[in-house]
């Protein structure tokens, strides 16, 4: 028996035993991310053990700082225990009225307290299963599920809690004695490794060595034909690869992954040879070798985009703006990120033009080229308006709360006040990630006066050095404009041109290439809207379609450098 039948034989075991003890409450199954939706499966099959007579009903949704999701819990609540009336063969009542309140962890615990008194008939008790995805504010959620478990009203209530991503409620297992049990289903590494060789070495099943089972009629031939032996082979490369890159063994997990995509694309499986492709720029990004990735992610790019496989061209676009961000170069990864986000739409894809739109907003601000940063967080905002039903799971309202700071920033209160409305359309009802209250608020003129040449010192545009750290702006504040560009080095930018700041806006930078800056106006002109026209000043509008007037003792800008240059 293998070492992960035997850790599932085991967790088997445990959860009948967790079922039978009365005073226990709490149960924290500890799983691989991998098995996590196996595992959920398997511990809701335990309902239907012929000892439990307790419903049970599961929750997956991520827990973060922002959304913590309680809320939507309640909702999913009720909805399976409308499923549950559907195909019950005894009657089972309706749930009354919705719960109401301010505190959406209460609002939970008031659903579960209605599924205890609208119980199916002859059941006891209740299980929840909460089975989060992603866990980004462990402490808030072990003090939730505490706060739950504390409730006298939900005394008949049982918790399982499974983990993928860190041990959140591992301290209140630990406090609560026998209250509380704890599962470890993960593997040790080693036996993790051990598996993954053997997939690896492709080990043969059991029976006599050199001895070839019978053909039958009944079954399908086992022996791969000469394209199932190249997949077989890809597969082992790809495994190798990934072994190798987790024992920290960089050149080996390329070598493997470069073999994987060659095999793919000599035989013309282009879809395939992206998605290995975009692997082996992550593994080429992990060894250390940026230039390469970067290299890797722009060859998916083009197969992608020559093939119409947008979404894999989004995709592969994220991943060269991180492996830009990752070299110093942020004012290319604003490209990658506007290149994305064109991609996305053509895909047809919201979550990700959302996504892309939003994370070229904020490279934008990072920048402090606040008129494009504006252009692309609109965006992001009129994408996820019309978007179907399910945009709160995107970053659409971080997109619209970051742009309502900046409205905030300029006195236009009632647009900010209807972006943080649609934020909370979106699904997010937490504090903002960007803080606006250390944003002081600058009314514009209609014709606001002609920018300087040169750009503001860093004095005239660093934040309140009095507000907390936790608290400061994603951004810099400044007056209008921006920080690293002038509108005047915007319009030479937005006209093929580049800064005449001779010193790079980052260390490590480059200039930018002609083909980045033609891409940066098409991604401009392409998300420019009414949204965001209403927020820019008309000279920043001017600058953006090249139109700011440059002095005549303004010092040119440096030449572009061609991209054969640029590739050196």
């Amino acid at each position: 028996m293998s070492a992960r039948s035997a850790s599932i034989e085991d967790l088997v075991v445990r959860l009948a035993g967790f079922l039978r003890e009365e005073g226990c409450r709490l149960l924290q199954v500890v799983v691989d991310p991998e098995l996590r939706r196996s595992i959920v499966g398997l511990v809701m099959a335990q309902e239907f053990r012929p000892t439990n007579r307790a419903p049970f009903v599961a929750f997956e949704h991520e827990h973060t700082g922002a959304v913590p999701a309680w809320s939507q819990r309640a909702e999913h609540a009720r909805r399976q225990h409308e499923r549950r009336r559907e195909g019950a063969e005894a009657s089972i009542a309706p749930l009354p009225a919705a719960p109401v309140g301010g505190d959406e962890r209460l609002v939970f615990g008031l659903q579960l307290g209605q599924l205890l008194l609208i119980a199916p008939p002859h059941s006891e008790g209740l299980v929840v299963v909460l089975a989060p995805g992603h866990v980004e504010a462990p402490t808030n959620f072990r003090e939730s599920v505490a706060l739950l478990l504390g409730r006298r009203e939900l005394a008949a209530v049982r918790w399982i809690v499974i983990e993928a991503d860190g041990d959140a409620t591992g301290p209140l297992v630990a406090t609560l004695g026998a209250q509380a049990q704890r599962i470890d289903t993960r593997l040790p590494a080693a036996d993790a490794d051990a598996e993954l060789e053997a997939l690896i070495r492709d080990r043969p099943p059991a029976g006599p060595r050199g001895v070839m089972p019978p053909s039958r009629p009944d079954v399908l031939s086992r022996v791969p034909d000469a394209d199932g032996e190249r997949r077989r082979e890809i597969g082992r490369l790809s495994l190798g690869a990934a072994l190798a890159s987790g024992r920290g063994r960089g050149a080996e997990a390329v070598a493997a992954q470069r073999g994987a995509r060659d095999l793919a694309a000599e035989a013309g499986w282009t879809g395939d040879a992206v998605t290995l492709e975009l692997a082996l720029g992550g593994h080429l990004v992990a060894a250390g070798a940026t230039r390469e990735a970067e290299l890797s992610f722009l060859r998916a790019i083009e197969t992608a985009r020559a093939s119409g496989m947008h979404d894999k061209a989004a995709t592969a676009g994220f991943g060269l703006a991180a492996t830009r961000t990752v070299r110093g170069e942020r004012h290319t990864a604003l490209v990658a990120y506007a290149d994305a986000a064109l991609a996305a739409e053509r895909s047809g894809s919201s979550m990700l033009a959302i996504e892309g739109s939003r994370l070229a907003g904020q490279a934008a601000l990072e920048l402090r080229m606040e008129p494009q940063a504006i252009t692309f967080l609109a965006k992001a905002v009129g994408l996820a308006e019309a978007a179907p039903v399910g945009v709160g799971l995107s970053s659409a309202a971080v997109a619209a709360r970051t742009l309502a700071a900046i409205c905030r920033k300029r006195g236009l209160g009632e647009r900010a006040a209807a972006l943080d409305a649609a934020a909370a359309r979106f699904g997010e009802h937490a504090q903002p990630e960007v803080s606006t209250a250390t944003v002081p608020p600058v009314a514009l003129p209609s014709m606001p006066a002609a920018q300087p040449s040169t750009p503001p010192t860093p004095a005239s545009v660093a934040a309140p050095s009095a507000a907390p750290a936790a608290s400061q702006p994603a951004f810099v504040p400044f007056d209008e404009g921006t920080g690293m560009l002038t509108l005047d080095q915007i319009a030479r930018l937005h006209l093929r041109g580049v800064a005449s700041d001779p010193t790079p806006p980052v260390q490590g930078a480059r200039s930018w290439t002609r083909d980045e800056i033609e891409s940066l106006q098409h991604a401009v002109d392409h998300s420019l809207g009414d949204d965001a026209s209403r927020i820019l000043s008309r000279d920043e509008l001017a600058a953006l379609s090249g139109r700011a007037v440059v002095p005549d003792d303004a010092p040119a800008p440096p030449p572009l450098l061609s991209d054969r240059e640029d590739r050196g």
